[in-house]
């Protein structure tokens, strides 16, 4: 480290090898990851890997420390004390498992009964439902769960195979 002579205060902060911590990430093909390779990160700091998938791949999975955490988009390693990798695997999207609707039809209501139903579907590919009418009254959606649920409110309303009695 070189000093010049300063003409004011100066405030130095000097960041030793001991204060800092590796962060490895690696991506295979038909990815990116961001930071990639090895990062340097302030003990005690957070850091987040952001994923991104390249056009003909979907994402199959993230390994961080070993572990699966899944699908994700970005990953934080919360407080940094310790040394940490993050890996990714993708597949071709003509690799890539359609999805199978295991929710097929969803069970009959009754009005003044509380009820849920969870829309579900397996595969690689996400799957984005959509109503071809309106829910009866008393029922809403939550898209991020894709969960139907309420108390419904009016009789003889079938909507995608919801019937009200």
């Amino acid at each position: 480290m070189t000093f010049v002579s300063a003409t004011q205060d100066a405030v130095i902060t000097y960041t030793t090898n001991e204060s800092l911590v590796a962060i490895t990430a690696a991506a295979g093909e038909g990815a990116a990851i961001s930071p990639s390779g090895t990062t340097n990160v302030v003990k005690g700091a957070n850091q987040t890997c952001y994923l991104s998938v390249l056009s003909g791949y979907v994402l199959k999975d993230v390994t961080a420390d070993g572990v699966n955490v899944g699908a994700a988009a970005s990953y934080t390693f919360p407080h940094v004390t310790g040394i940490h990798t993050i890996s990714a695997s993708f597949k071709a999207e003509s690799g890539a498992t359609p999805p199978e609707i295991i929710t097929t039809a969803l069970r009959t209501g009754t009005v003044n009964v509380p009820c849920e139903e969870t829309l579900k579907a397996t595969g690689d590919t996400p799957v984005n439902w959509s109503l071809e009418s309106t829910l009866p009254a008393g029922l809403s959606r939550n898209r991020s769960m894709d969960v139907l649920s309420g108390t419904p409110t009016e009789k003889n309303h079938n909507v995608c195979g919801i019937g009200i009695q």
